[in-house]
C-alpha cells in the first residue's frame, strides 16, 4: 500500500507544478558578450532599465527670441538638466521558464532597449499573469529640468543660448 502511494505521489507531483515563472538576471558588460557568444544562443532578451542622472550640455550658438539661429560669436553656457538614459552598465536578461503542460505567452516591450513593460499569460492561468512587472520610469524623466544660469559674458560677448552639446553625465545625489 505504502509503495502504491509514493508512486502515485511520483506520477502526480509534476502535474503540479503546470505554471511558468519569469526569471531575470543582472549581468555584467562581459557576461553579457559571453551569452552573445554561446554557439546554441541567447536565452530571452536582453536589456536595460532607466537610470535617472544629471546632463550636462554646453550652449554654444546664439538664437533670437523665436529660435533661429543668429550670426556670431558668443561665449559657452553650461546647463544642466536631469535625464533618464538606459543603464548600460548593468544588463538585464529576462526569460520565461515555462511549466510542464502549459500553454504559455510571454512579451517583453523595449523602447531603445529599455524595458517598458514584461508581460507573461500561461494556462492554466492559477492568477500567475505577471504584468508590467517592469515599468519603466521614463514618467521621471522630466522630474526637474533647470538651465545653469548664464555667466557673466566677457568682453561684451552675449552669453550662448541655443545649440546644446552634450558634455556628459553624472549621478544623481539626491538630499
Amino acid at each position: 500500500m505504502r509503495l502504491a502511494a509514493w508512486g502515485m505521489i511520483f506520477l502526480v507531483s509534476p502535474l503540479l507544478a503546470c505554471n511558468g515563472e519569469v526569471r531575470s538576471r543582472l549581468l555584467t558588460p562581459a557576461q553579457m558578450q559571453a551569452e552573445l557568444s554561446r554557439p546554441e544562443g541567447i536565452r530571452g532578451v536582453f536589456g536595460y532599465y532607466d537610470k535617472t542622472v544629471v546632463e550636462t550640455d554646453e550652449l554654444t550658438q546664439l538664437a533670437d527670441s523665436s529660435g533661429k539661429p543668429i550670426a556670431g560669436s558668443c561665449t559657452p553656457v553650461r546647463a544642466r538638466k536631469i535625464v533618464t538614459v538606459a543603464d548600460q552598465e548593468h544588463p538585464i536578461q529576462i526569460w520565461y521558464n515555462y511549466g510542464l503542460l502549459e500553454a504559455n505567452q510571454f512579451s517583453v516591450q523595449l523602447n531603445s532597449s529599455v524595458f517598458t513593460a514584461i508581460n507573461s499569460q500561461s494556462a492554466p492561468d492559477q492568477g500567475k499573469t505577471l504584468s508590467n512587472l517592469a515599468s519603466a520610469a521614463s514618467t521621471l524623466s522630466k522630474i526637474g529640468a533647470g538651465g545653469a544660469p548664464p555667466g557673466p559674458a566677457p568682453r561684451g560677448q552675449p552669453s550662448c543660448n541655443a545649440g546644446p552639446t552634450l558634455v556628459g553625465y553624472e549621478p544623481l545625489h539626491l538630499p
